[in-house]
């Protein structure tokens, strides 16, 4: 069967559309070394063999965006990290972090900050002039308290502290208006505050094993927005339940 050459020259021109192109700001650079040969190039950085502190010279990647330092032995960053004013997202999970430098609050662009499975006991107060950060992961840490300084972060989408010691949660959490999925499981939470109905924007909120009895009448006002609620292994009482389903008629509620 012949293949006409009309046909062949359509072939050709599709691959030559279809060839993926591969920008600078694709290429993930793997160390420091060879990041600092074209500095303000590198636009990602994900190391791969084991850090135990993050080299300083990394303040001379001033177009970096995306830091990758999971899986390390990291006990904090290096203040220098602060000179880093394109980052937008640090994924630090699985170091031994226990505390952050004050210049971590110079990251204005920062929108992902992922600290899961540290050694933080408080409230990270140094990332509370991160005012773009969109999603906080906290989770398996050693936090008891969410102090007044979250209200600040009010344009989190996404807040994890699966996982700590958290007692207390402090009114202010009402301020996070576009706060989407609220991830607080594995606590030693017994109250949540009535302030929780100011989450407008809030569709998912996960509060499995904690300590609480009831939740506040207030939580009612989010029966046009919450979809899903969950209070697996808490103390919820067979009428406490049938009240907030009656609160939340639209709500999926699991326990």
């Amino acid at each position: 069967m012949k293949i006409s050459t009309r046909f062949f020259y359509f072939i050709a021109i599709l691959c030559v559309f279809n060839v993926p192109s591969f920008s600078q700001n694709e290429i993930k650079y793997r160390n420091i070394t060879d990041a600092l040969k074209n500095p303000s190039e590198v636009y990602i950085l994900d190391f791969s063999t084991v850090l135990v502190e993050l080299p300083k010279d990394i303040s001379k990647l001033k177009n970096l965006r995306e830091l990758y330092i999971s899986r390390h032995k990291l006990s904090t960053f290096p203040p220098e990290i602060g000179e880093l004013h394109n980052l937008e997202i640090i994924e630090a999970e699985s170091n031994k972090i226990f505390g952050l430098p004050k210049e971590i609050g110079k990251c204005k662009n920062l929108k992902k900050l992922i600290l899961a499975d540290n050694k933080l006991v408080e409230w990270p107060v140094e990332i509370d002039n991160l005012k773009n950060l969109e999603q906080l992961d906290l989770s398996k840490n050693e936090i008891t308290t969410l102090y007044d300084d979250i209200g600040g972060l009010n344009k989190l989408l996404i807040l994890q502290i699966n996982n700590n010691k958290i007692q207390k949660i402090s009114s202010k959490i009402g301020l996070l208006e576009k706060l989407e999925k609220l991830y607080l499981v594995n606590n030693n939470i017994t109250r949540i505050p009535e302030t929780i109905d100011q989450l407008k924007s809030l569709k998912i909120l996960d509060l499995s094993n904690n300590k609480i009895q009831k939740l506040p009448e207030t939580i009612g006002n989010l029966k046009n927005t919450l979809e899903v609620l969950r209070l697996y292994q808490n103390k919820i009482s067979p009428e406490e339940l049938k009240k907030l389903k009656k609160l939340l008629p639209k709500t999926e509620i699991t326990m």
